[in-house]
């Protein structure tokens, strides 16, 4: 129950915008990021089309987005990307699951990329994976990450760089 604000000590920093992408409205309204200043910075993403349930939300966020759904039945995420770019939101930080992480790279959203590991075993064979979307089914389709940088935060480690367009794909 994230409140996906900043958590800097003497509240140094701003609260950046936080959007939620939720398809078919299944955010609870209780949910702590609908608190403090989700009425100047919370802007909910969704394709879900009931008004009631509609207005249910409108009321509790700065922007209310509705966007198509794609082919898969999945909020578009390039139509989102336009329509934060016509509110000046120019870089976006995507934290999610595996689906929105998958989803996101599969639109080609993304041009850099963070992945966090700590050092815990969790899973199992019906475990939800580290990407979800279309996936590959062939390593020489894979998506290349170039310009790696790996950076310890506490017992934790980040590695980050960025995705190589296709077009550049080596196939070695």
């Amino acid at each position: 129950n994230p409140k996906l604000t900043t958590r800097l000590p003497q509240k140094k920093g701003r609260n950046p915008y936080r959007i939620i992408v939720d398809s078919r409205l299944r955010t609870p309204l209780h949910a702590k990021i609908f608190g403090e200043d989700a009425k100047e910075k919370l802007i909910l993403a969704t394709s879900c089309k009931k008004h009631d349930e509609l207005k249910l939300y409108q009321d509790r966020v700065h922007h209310l987005l509705q966007i198509p759904a794609n082919e898969l039945g999945q909020l578009d995420l390039k139509t989102l990307m336009n329509e934060l770019a016509r509110l000046e939101i120019m870089s976006l930080l995507i934290e999610g699951g595996s689906e929105i992480s998958g989803s996101s790279v599969d639109a080609g959203i993304v041009d850099k990329i963070c992945f966090f590991f700590a050092p815990l075993l969790i899973g199992g064979r019906g475990s939800t994976g580290m990407m979800g979307g279309q996936g590959i089914n062939f390593i020489p389709e894979a998506q290349r990450v170039k310009d790696l940088k790996i950076k310890r935060f506490g017992t934790d480690i980040c590695i980050e760089g960025y995705l190589q367009a296709p077009s550049s794909l080596s196939h070695e």
